[in-house]
């Protein structure tokens, strides 16, 4: 794939818990798979994006802090954490309803602006506060880190992207997510 010209691949690791992993999300990768292929793609040149999600059933703080170490422990190119929607058919969606953390309207609630975000799944043991605060510690660990910054310079000045990184930079900095909403 390199040597046709693929410098970038993108994962959906979704959490540092293989429990998690395994069980609620029915991915059967570990997190020593994940380093493996990581550290293979770093080793021939290509960039690595992981993606993670927060809120998902049976999600407590120690997983929390497991996603945030293993994010530092997988060192992608670049990371992002988003919020578990829940999207009417999933099985998600089904145990919101079930657990009555969301009813039929919520949706419709949603679209027509009654209500301003998606619908997110929350754990019982959880809450949004939480969540985000677990988010902005993996953001400032990691893009706060003197090795990324220095590799982030060079890899803007070679790309001619300095001022729009910069903008982001402080962004993250500031409020733990860029202009776009998007952490």
């Amino acid at each position: 794939m390199r040597r046709a010209g693929c410098d970038e691949i993108s994962f959906g690791v979704e959490t540092g818990n293989e429990k998690l992993r395994f069980d609620v999300i029915n991915k059967k990768i570990t997190n020593s798979q994940y380093i493996k292929i990581f550290n293979i793609c770093k080793r021939l040149g290509i960039k690595t994006n992981a993606f993670f999600m927060m809120g998902f059933p049976n999600e407590d703080i120690s997983s929390l802090k497991e996603t945030v170490d293993f994010i530092l422990e997988l060192k992608p190119s670049i990371f992002g954490i988003h919020f578990t929607v829940l999207f009417p058919g999933s099985p998600m969606y089904n145990l919101a309803l079930k657990e009555k953390k969301i009813d039929l309207n919520t949706w419709d609630n949603f679209v027509y602006g009654k209500i301003n975000n998606h619908p997110l799944y929350i754990p019982n043991n959880l809450n949004i506060d939480i969540m985000n605060n677990f988010r902005k510690l993996a953001y400032k660990k990691f893009y706060f880190n003197f090795s990324f910054i220095l590799r982030r310079f060079f890899y803007s000045l070679r790309e001619h992207s300095l001022l729009n990184d910069l903008n982001i930079f402080f962004d993250l900095f500031l409020k733990g997510k860029t202009k776009t909403g998007r952490p």
